[in-house]
């Protein structure tokens, strides 16, 4: 069964173009280590500083063994930690396809 992650987060203000770039970074650093690639939405209602990843597994072991992977690589935490999110704004949801 198909699991979908949600990593909602507000932008700090002022950083949205930052933002992007991060993101396209981030996206090719994923797609190039044979990684899930995110979409990206963007708030059009309520807070316009709002971006949503999604993540879709075919899964549970492969959200697993992504995780565990993402876990031991140093150059991993160092992208996706150039993303300019507000602190403590970060959710993360995790849903059952079906």
């Amino acid at each position: 069964m198909a699991l979908v992650l949600h990593v909602r987060g507000e932008i700090r203000y002022g950083a949205w173009r930052r933002f992007l770039d991060s993101v396209e970074r981030y996206r090719d650093y994923r797609k190039a280590r044979g990684f899930v690639v995110p979409q990206l939405l963007t708030g059009m209602s309520g807070p316009m500083n709002t971006a949503v990843l999604v993540y879709r597994y075919e899964d549970a072991q492969a959200f697993e063994d992504e995780d565990r992977r993402t876990a031991e690589d140093a150059q991993y935490g160092k992208i996706a930690s150039e993303m300019p999110y507000r602190e403590g704004i970060i959710v993360y949801e995790l849903f059952r396809e079906g």
